[in-house]
């Protein structure tokens, strides 16, 4: 971050504690909070989920280790632990929220993102900044679906992989931010009507390779990304078809290291615990 970067993140932040120490304000940080890269993380996780921003921060959570992630994730940025309460739904019952108050935090959430229309383009001065900040924004909704490609060659049909986020209505260019912040990456991302697609067979790779995605999606992911390139691999001749759908380089590396499954242990900076 510049000296003007973060001067401005100084004005912020000691607007918001303004008449708000003491008694009144209880929790105050100062602007060492938000420089640290788990905040950028906590960031992209609400402004995913919300198209307007409230006065407190909440995630719903079903599985214990995500509840032990949650909560670690918030003690290591504000040094509390947020609310566990219900919150029960028709699709599951037992589901239940963390929950964070603070009417600062999201004054400066407010300022540092234009009212929740863009990224916090001041907080991202490098890659492992950008990197966490997407791990956030993708971690709840990030799904893998499929779509059908015909093989012309073949005449038959394959499955092939694609990960998409959730419609999502927010206003200004924060849709249009992220698939630029991916591009950063190397991954090519497509953003319209409210959709974010990724179906680049190296982009997705790229997903797992910046450990992106939540443990249960990336697994899900490689599964598939294998079981494609298998097939890939395995066409006999490999042609300018079969390259056409992102693969080109990657699968003339495979073919000549006859090497055939995705190695996640390669993967670096990923931080989720053991689903």
């Amino acid at each position: 971050m510049n000296m003007q970067d973060y001067n401005q993140l100084e004005d912020i932040v000691g607007k918001s504690l303004e008449g708000k120490i003491g008694a009144y304000w209880v929790r105050h940080f100062r602007e060492g909070v938000f420089l640290k890269e788990a905040f950028l993380f906590v960031l992209g996780l609400y402004q995913e989920a919300k198209t307007k921003l409230t006065g407190r921060l909440a995630f719903v959570y079903s599985e214990p280790w995500e509840r032990e992630f949650y909560e670690n994730l918030f003690d290591d940025v504000f040094g509390y632990l947020p609310s566990d309460l219900p919150r029960p739904s028709k699709r599951n019952p037992l589901q239940r929220a963390l929950m964070f108050s603070s009417k600062q935090v999201m004054e400066v959430i407010d300022k540092l993102t234009n009212s929740n229309t863009s990224a916090p383009h001041s907080l991202l001065c490098d890659q492992e900044k950008i990197v966490e900040y997407l791990r956030g924004f993708l971690h709840r909704s990030a799904t893998v679906t499929y779509t059908q490609k015909t093989m012309e060659s073949t005449k038959t049909q394959k499955k092939w992989p694609r990960v998409q986020l959730r419609a999502f209505t927010h206003k200004g260019n924060l849709g249009n931010d992220i698939v630029t912040l991916l591009g950063k990456l190397g991954i090519q991302a497509n953003y319209n009507q409210g959709r974010l697609l990724i179906d680049n067979f190296g982009s997705l790779k790229s997903l797992i390779d910046f450990c992106l995605l939540r443990p249960s999606t990336k697994s899900k992911l490689e599964n598939i990304l294998n079981e494609v390139r298998r097939y890939w691999n395995s066409a006999v001749p490999v042609s300018d078809e079969f390259l056409s759908y992102g693969l080109r380089r990657d699968i003339k590396e495979q073919l000549l290291r006859n090497k055939y499954l995705l190695n996640s242990s390669e993967s670096k900076g990923c931080f989720y615990p053991n689903a």
